[in-house]
């Protein structure tokens, strides 16, 4: 398309000089805008909107499985509210299992049991029998691993791996190497240590020395 000089005398007109295509360009380019730069963020947002979307899938599905009931498996009550638990069963659902107080759990009871029974008032769901809970019961082969599992140390479903005893071993159990030391006089051969007569005792821990306390004595003028 041509530009004209003159738009207003038709009869006059003239066509202006052409502009260069870097004068064209700078009208629409910015220096400082770089593609690259534009593409790293771009990637870095939908990668953020992603891990946010997975962050909220994992957050409901955190706070459906809190609700889940012991007994039926479902996500829309807790054991205590449960229909198809017999009352008797539903009102000890709600009490602490070690002492039977309805103020406060297991977790956070201070009473010491007399009995040899960890859970007296506890209810298994697997056995129907009383003084010991799901995860602890004889019939349960998967332990505290109702999705299956185990421990990766021992292979124990009745654990975590935090709370192995082969993670943290006794260590007065085991027996310190004891060290001897062979010493050589300034005149002897090395040869001579292959003998065990060179075998020295450790030494003996030294005492503590004695403090004495400082009196001063002044003289009379």
């Amino acid at each position: 398309m041509t530009r004209w000089a003159r738009a207003n005398n038709a009869h006059k007109r003239q066509p202006s000089e052409p502009s260069s295509w870097d004068e064209l360009k700078k009208s629409h380019s910015n220096p400082d805008f770089k593609i690259n730069d534009w593409r790293k963020e771009r990637r870095l947002q939908s990668k953020q909107w992603r891990q946010e979307k997975r962050r909220m899938k994992v957050h409901i599905l955190q706070k459906q499985t809190k609700n889940t009931c012991f007994n039926c498996r479902s996500t829309d009550h807790v054991v205590a509210d449960c229909p198809t638990l017999p009352k008797a069963d539903s009102t000890a659902a709600g009490i602490c299992f070690k002492c039977g107080s309805t103020e406060h759990k297991s977790h956070a009871c201070k009473a010491k049991s007399s009995s040899e029974v960890e859970f007296p008032f506890a209810s298994c769901f697997i056995c129907q029998q009383k003084g010991h809970l799901s995860s602890t019961c004889p019939e349960n082969k998967s332990g505290i691993f109702p999705k299956g599992g185990s421990c990766h140390l021992c292979g124990s479903v009745q654990h975590l791996i935090k709370d192995c005893p082969q993670s943290f071993p006794n260590r007065n159990s085991e027996k310190k190497a004891e060290t001897t030391v062979r010493t050589m006089k300034v005149d002897e051969s090395v040869d001579k240590l292959d003998s065990d007569d060179d075998i020295c005792e450790p030494d003996p821990e030294p005492k503590p020395k004695k403090k004495w306390r400082k009196t001063k004595k002044f003289s009379k003028k």
